[in-house]
């Protein structure tokens, strides 16, 4: 399924990260890169960090850059327990 169409694959949800809901494309992103624990992720382009943290919930690290300092200042405020548990 390509997360381009606008549909979500059957049984998928969209989880809430924050208060924000995932995208499907996000969500279905987070899926293909199938993190496991222990294993380390980086996300180049993480905006307000939406996949950070769905990744951060099965990957053992994720680091999120983006060029905005502004994004990146975001990223950090969404992602600040996963930031203080060194994930």
């Amino acid at each position: 399924l390509s997360p381009g169409t606008g549909t979500r694959p059957v049984g998928v949800r969209s989880p809430t990260v924050v208060g924000v809901a995932a995208s499907a494309r996000q969500t279905w992103v987070a899926g293909v890169v199938a993190a496991r624990p222990g294993e380390r992720v980086l996300e180049v382009g993480c905006g307000h960090g939406v996949l950070v943290a769905l990744l951060a919930e099965r990957a053992g690290e994720v680091l999120g850059v983006d060029r905005s300092p502004a994004m990146v200042a975001a990223a950090g405020r969404r992602n600040r327990a996963a930031v203080e548990a060194g994930r």
